[in-house]
C-alpha cells in the first residue's frame, strides 16, 4: 500500500513466495546468471549489495515454489533431495485485489472465488 493505504493484495490459492523490490532482478546479477545460462561472449557481472541502486519503480515477483541454490557447504555439495523441486509441470493460482485503507485484508483473503 502507499501512504494513503491504497494498494493491491495478492491472494494465493496456496502458499506463495512473494517479493517486492525497487529494482529489476537483473540489477542484482547479470541476465546471464539470472536465467541460468552462460553464453559465449557474455560477461557475468557480480555485484555487491552497495552496487545496487534503488529505482523509482516496484517490481513484484509472485512465485509458487522456490529452491535454494546450494548444499551443506560452498564446495559443490548438492542440495538434499527433500529440499529440491522435482522437474514436472506445476500450476498455481492467485488473485490481485485492489485495496483501500478501510479494507480488511484478512476478510478479503477469505472470499472464495468460483472456479470451473
Amino acid at each position: 500500500t502507499n501512504n494513503e493505504g491504497n494498494g493491491i493484495l495478492i491472494i494465493g490459492e496456496q502458499l506463495l513466495n512473494i517479493t517486492a523490490h525497487h529494482n529489476f532482478m537483473e540489477d542484482f546479477e547479470s541476465p546471464v546468471r539470472t536465467i541460468g545460462h552462460i553464453y559465449d561472449g557474455k560477461e557475468v557481472i557480480n555485484r555487491h549489495v552497495c552496487d545496487v541502486k534503488e529505482r523509482n519503480l516496484t517490481v513484484l515477483n509472485v512465485d509458487y515454489l522456490m529452491m535454494g541454490v546450494g548444499g551443506d557447504d560452498s564446495w559443490g555439495a548438492r542440495t538434499h533431495a527433500i529440499y529440491t523441486i522435482p522437474a514436472k509441470n506445476y500450476e498455481y493460482a492467485f488473485r490481485i485485489v485492489p485495496i483501500q485503507k478501510k479494507d480488511d485484508p484478512n476478510k478479503l483473503a477469505r472470499v472464495k472465488i468460483q472456479t470451473k
